[in-house]
């Protein structure tokens, strides 16, 4: 009987982070131009928002 449960290749490419590496799902993106050159801005010990070091895009 087979595990209804069980995702096929295709369907974990398809999930967001399904096909990363635990470098790749780690890394922030600028959602302005894609990069991974980003800081981020901490207030208090918290993150409080982040920085693109490539287009200064901020969020």
């Amino acid at each position: 009987m087979e595990n209804k449960n069980n995702l096929t290749d295709d369907q974990i490419e398809k999930v967001n982070g399904g096909d990363g590496n635990d470098e790749e799902i780690q890394r922030r993106k600028c959602p302005k131009c894609g990069s991974t050159n980003v800081g981020v801005h901490v207030e208090g010990g918290m993150i409080c928002g982040f920085h693109c070091f490539n287009c200064g895009y901020e969020w």
